[in-house]
């Protein structure tokens, strides 16, 4: 939890190091917290089909709107960079409002090992990797040995 003042910047980060939230000053009205929480596998809004859900699955909560954009870092495990095939473009951050996982515009490092969104609303937030479209594998040709003679 960080508390955010009208004329002040903030950061929070989360107690593992793996969530930074960037808050402008003038993103408030009036002082509030802003609370973190990382959800578990129970308290997950089920994600769409064509992503996988990483580790970092979290809730930001306030008692104020926010007037103006904040910027959501999450780190970016090696097995992350396994799984998204090292292509920048297979992570996303998601956000869940309206009864609906919406994904972020996200900006992937896979140097700084980080993912980086903004968000201008609060709620739940998942860290998340494009399925991979698996390919067939190729039947094998059957081969007749029938035609084949010794000589």
């Amino acid at each position: 939890m960080v508390t955010l003042r009208p004329d002040q910047p903030a950061r929070l980060v989360a107690d593992d190091g793996d969530v930074v939230v960037s808050v402008l000053s003038g993103s408030v009205e009036a002082t509030t917290q802003l609370k973190y929480r990382t959800l578990s596998s129970l308290e997950i809004p089920v994600l769409p089909e064509s992503v996988l859900a990483t580790e970092k699955v979290f809730d930001l909560t306030m008692n104020t709107r926010l007037l103006k954009p904040i910027t959501i870092t999450v780190a970016v495990s090696a097995a992350d960079g396994l799984l998204a095939q090292s292509d920048e473009s297979a992570i996303a951050l998601h956000h869940y409002t309206d009864g609906a996982w919406t994904p972020l515009t996200t900006t992937v490092d896979f140097g700084a090992s980080r993912a980086s969104a903004e968000v201008d609303r609060l709620s739940a937030f998942a860290l998340t990797i494009k399925r991979t479209e698996s390919k067939p594998t190729p039947s094998p040709i059957p081969v007749s040995y029938t035609h084949l003679r010794a000589h």
